[in-house]
């Protein structure tokens, strides 16, 4: 306990000595707002407009499961207003903690509140190598059209209250971004409801909320830990080979050699999606397409 209260206490002096390094409270910029990944910038930036610098900590390429961000891209957050997290990743808790040693005026916002949360479609494995399911939250929320419209409100809330003299062009600016996000979903309900294929494979179950939304089975042939037993694996092929799938979604960050292989398998095509796109919208719109193909 002692040992951890001694890294938070050094990451607090490192942010407010970087920050002083810079020209102190003086110099930090007072239109900074920060996100996790980036589909909560294309929704913040909707919002916002260009009042607001809007920065990504989730560098590009990075793993949000073993993410640990560098000194100098806390410093970069830290100058923030607000920090506007997902609410349901793990490096989250950890980087706020960071940050409001540094700078206890920066802002918290958890953009999932109010959302539904699955559960037990994720597994992680606990220190003594146990691997827990049940109690864990599906952290992929923004792959469902309806939780972006949650979070888009949310984060609009937060601005309003950071910077009320603006309050009425984020309210305009949100109710344009939520009625695209609804007509999307439309969009997208209408196309699947006709679609004779209900069912999609999938390595990492990142895609859990998009098929609640449009009543889809997902199967998932991998999970967060991506290392199945060789008897896990050999059923999760079986369940694809017998299912009714034509497509198989493989993802940058979750890319097998196998993938091709299973696919053949299955008798399925791959496509290859990315959900930490900025234009998450127009992925999910290529995901339904696919699915209803």
């Amino acid at each position: 306990m002692l040992m951890k209260k001694y890294i938070v206490t050094l990451w607090a002096v490192a942010l407010m000595l970087l920050t002083a390094a810079c020209g102190g409270s003086g110099s930090r910029s007072a239109k900074r707002l920060a996100v996790s990944i980036e589909p909560q910038r294309y929704l913040l930036e909707h919002i916002a407009g260009d009042r607001w610098e809007v920065v990504t900590l989730l560098e590009k390429g990075s793993d949000p499961e073993n993410f640990d961000p560098t000194v100098s891209l806390l410093r970069s957050v830290s100058e923030a207003d607000a920090y506007f997290i997902v609410g349901t990743m793990d490096f989250e808790k950890s980087v706020a903690g960071r940050l409001s040693s540094g700078n206890p005026d920066i802002k918290i916002v958890d953009t999932s509140k109010g959302i539904e949360l699955l559960t037990g479609t994720h597994s992680h494995r606990g220190s003594d190598g146990s691997v827990h399911t049940h109690t864990v939250a599906d952290p992929h929320t923004w792959s469902s059209l309806p939780n972006a419209i949650v979070m888009a409100t949310n984060m609009c809330d937060a601005l309003v209250e950071i910077d009320p003299d603006n309050a009425g062009i984020y309210r305009a600016n949100c109710d344009t971004l939520v009625a695209q996000l609804e007509a999307v979903h439309r969009d997208i309900t209408a196309e699947l409801v006709q679609s004779p294929h209900r069912r999609f494979l999938i390595w990492h179950p990142s895609l859990s909320y998009f098929a609640r939304d449009y009543s889809l089975e997902q199967i998932s042939l991998g999970d967060t830990n991506r290392e199945l037993s060789p008897l896990t694996f050999k059923n999760n092929i079986d369940i694809a080979s017998n299912a009714d799938s034509i497509v198989m979604f493989t993802q940058t960050d979750y890319d097998y050699n196998r993938s091709d292989a299973v696919a053949r398998q299955a008798r399925a095509r791959t496509v290859e999606i990315n959900q930490l796109d900025y234009d998450f919208v127009s992925g999910l719109q290529t995901i339904a397409k696919e699915i209803a193909r």
